[in-house]
Formats: C-alpha cells, structure tokens, sequence
C-alpha cells in the first residue's frame, strides 16, 4: 500500500510539473479583448492581420490576414499568437460589418471599423473598450505601455481631421505645428523603437530641410541597430542628405594638395637649378655657348653652322654638357638658368 502511495505521489508531481512547464511554455500568446459589439451592424467575428511595413496600414488583403476568431455574446474575443515571430511587428484587428468581405476595411469617422497594435509570439495583450458607440476609437490596454503609447501616437495624428472645419489658416497651421513638435518629441524619447519610428513616420518630414535632415540622423544613430522591415523602409524613404558642408572640405582639401604639389615643382626646379649652376663652371667656354644655342631652341645642326665646327664635334660637346651638368635631355638644360 505504500508503494501504491509513493507511486501516485510521483505521478502527481510528474503531472503537476508538465502541466507547469506547459503553461509557463505558453504563457503570454494571447492577444483578447472585451468589446460592446452591436450584432446588428457587425459581424461577430475579428480578424488579425500583419501590417509588413507603415505604408500598408491603409491596405488589407486576405494574404494580409494570419488569423481570425469569434467574438461571443458578452463582446469577449482571442487570438492564439503562438506562431508569430519572436521580434516585434505591427499588427491590426479588424471587424468587417454584416454581410460585406472579410477584408472591408472602414478609414476615419464614427465607423472606423480596425486598430492597430505591436505583438510578438510571447505577447500577453488585453484590451477592452466599452463604449458602444465606436469599436475600437475609446480602447484602453491593461499594463501595456508599449501599445497605450502607440494608440497615444494614432489619436495625435488623428487630431488634424478634428480642426474646427471653420478655423482660420493660422489656427490650422498652429494646430498642425503642435502636432509635429508632440510627434518629433515622442520619437525622441519613447523607448520602443516601432512606437518611436511611427511618430517620426508621422511627422510630416522633408528631408531637403536641414532640421528635419539633422533630427532623421540622430534619430538613426538612437536605432543604429535597429533591423527590422520597418526600419529599413524608412530609412530607404527618408535617406541622409550630406550637408554642402562636407563639399567645401572635399574642394578645400583638393586645393590644400594641388598648391602643395604646385610648391613642390617649385621647390624641386629652384634646388635643381641653383646645384646646375655651381656645375656651370666646369663648363668650356665653348660648351657655354653651346648650353645657351640650346636654350635658344637651336638644334645640333643649326648649332653647327652657327659655331661653324663638325656636327660630330657639336654632339660630344652637348654630351659633355649633360654629363657635368647631370642632366640628360635638352628639355632640362633648358631650364637652367645660365
């Protein structure tokens, strides 16, 4: 009977710690949510879909979609997110109304029917929204910084389509200013790189501006490491722009070379010239009036008549002149001053 005892005993355990691990296995994989959902409109049916890149976040497609669920009669809704990637990805649920395509898909106003959010495989997401009026426009997300500051980010970008329809320009312009200077804050400082990326991707950049150009680039440096599909569209998008400084120090430095090697010559033919003439002395006189025939541009012939000797004598003597001058060609003894 103690056998049996001990036996059930490790049974219990061995069951109690699978049961463990395969909870602490699927822990968090579980995107849910409560929602006041009038049947009569919508469909009672959600469904998930992989935004690949921020330009896709107004497009749906079925390829699009990865998952879908029923969503019961008291609003409650999940998705087992078990296959998604490790590494954070925007995502999007969405309800289509009643009798239209899975993949209608409803932009601005009272009906907007989607939403968006960041999970990976290991998430553990709850939302809930209880305002009847709107499905997804007054949603809260239970200990989730990471997604309350991306919908942060959607309601400030949505606030342009807010402005008083009868505003004046500058009150427009004012409003539309803020917004910016909130967006650029929040890419500065927030600690998720998708949250800040979509507030920079909303900030209505110019990369021919020199600000924008200069925040983009020590945004860059913040998320150097930065990867993903996301980021490496952006940064397709939004290149650096080298200032026209960098220009001015390329043609200064080609000018700083092309005068030192102007100095250099210089230098070089002075020395050489200056060594020639201490060597000029060596010279007959005969070969000093040959050197300077030469530098006339005479040639050994025309040198011949004009000295009235052989052409044969005028060849060793211009020999003679190379040797003790060191030089071996006409174009130097050209050069030297005599």
């Amino acid at each position: 009977m103690f056998k049996n005892i001990y036996l059930y005993t490790v049974f219990v355990f061995c069951f109690s710690f699978y049961s463990s691990a395969q909870l602490d296995k699927n822990k968090g994989s579980i995107i849910q949510g409560e929602i006041e959902l009038d049947t009569t409109i919508w469909e009672s049916k959600a469904y998930l879909s992989y935004i690949p890149t921020f330009d896709y976040m107004s497009a749906i497609s079925y390829d699009m979609i990865v998952s879908a669920t029923e969503i019961d009669s008291s609003g409650h809704f999940s998705f087992n997110i078990s296959f998604l990637p490790e590494s954070n990805q925007l995502y999007r649920i969405h309800i289509p109304k009643k009798n239209t395509s899975p993949i209608s898909l409803i932009i601005g106003g009272k009906d907007e029917n989607h939403m968006f959010l960041i999970a990976s495989k290991t998430s553990s997401i709850t939302i809930n929204n209880k305002v009847s009026t709107s499905l997804f426009n007054y949603i809260s997300f239970v200990d989730d910084a990471t997604n309350t500051d991306l919908q942060h980010v959607i309601r400030i970008t949505k606030s342009e389509d807010d402005i008083d329809f009868n505003a004046t320009l500058m009150q427009r312009q004012l409003i539309k200013d803020t917004m910016i200077a909130e967006l650029k804050s929040i890419a500065e400082q927030n600690q998720n790189p998708l949250v800040s990326l979509y507030a920079l991707y909303e900030s209505n950049l110019d990369i021919n501006n020199k600000n924008d150009n200069q925040f983009i680039g020590e945004f860059y440096k913040k998320w150097n490491s930065e990867d993903s599909p996301y980021f490496n569209t952006f940064r397709n998008t939004y290149p650096i722009k080298q200032t026209n400084n960098y220009y001015f120090i390329l043609i200064g430095l080609g000018l700083v070379l092309l005068i030192a090697g102007y100095a250099y010559q210089l230098f070089h033919r002075k020395k050489k010239g200056s060594i020639h003439k201490k060597q000029l002395q060596s010279l007959s006189i005969q070969e000093r009036k040959i050197l300077g025939l030469i530098q006339q541009g005479l040639s050994n012939k025309q040198i011949s008549e004009e000295c009235h000797i052989e052409l044969s004598t005028v060849k060793s003597h211009v020999n003679n002149i190379y040797s003790k001058l060191n030089i071996k060609s006409r174009k130097e003894a050209i050069t030297i001053s005599v």
